[in-house]
């Protein structure tokens, strides 16, 4: 199953394609499968413990002995998660969906009352307008500040994960 799994993966010949469909549902019955999907998808996909290796990327549907697992997937920036234990048994697939939470800090301006803030770029979006507070990536940021009849200001601000950081 896995051979061709990992075979439709890079295929573009549709024959080739429709013939490798055709190879993984007939073995489909014979094997315990588990599709794993995240939420956003590319996390890498650990089973029980991260110790015993990655198991690739999702989405991906991966055949295993029968038995119980709990699936962990990580994705850099994201909070790591993990499924409740699901069994998985020959003939049947079972689907597990994670939803992955993203890591950010807060970023606080006070003010001026109506100061318009970007964050890296002055053609970024706009992140929020003073005073107000806005999520943000950790690491280190350049803060523009900017409001009609000011000099645009420019400062430094380390973001870190969950906590307010003030402008």
């Amino acid at each position: 199953h896995r051979y061709y799994a990992r075979a439709l993966e890079d295929e573009s010949d549709d024959s080739a394609i429709a013939r490798t469909k055709e190879a993984l549902t007939r073995i489909a019955p014979h094997v315990a499968l588990l599709r794993i999907t995240t939420d956003p998808p590319g996390a890498h996909i650990y089973l029980d413990r991260k110790d015993l290796g990655e198991r690739g990327t999702a989405p991906q549907s991966t055949a295993l002995p029968p038995g119980t697992y709990r699936v962990i997937a990580e994705l850099d920036g994201w909070e790591e998660a993990v499924s409740d234990p699901v069994e998985v048994r020959v003939g049947v697939e079972r689907t597990v969906n994670l939803g992955l939470r993203r890591i950010v800090g807060t970023v606080r301006v006070p003010g001026p009352v109506g100061t318009s803030v970007r964050l890296d770029d002055e053609n970024a979006a706009e992140l929020c307008r003073a005073p107000g507070d806005a999520p943000a990536s950790p690491g280190t940021h350049t803060v523009i500040l900017k409001k009609d009849g000011f000099r645009t200001t420019r400062a430094s601000i380390a973001v870190h994960p969950y906590q307010v950081s003030l402008v």
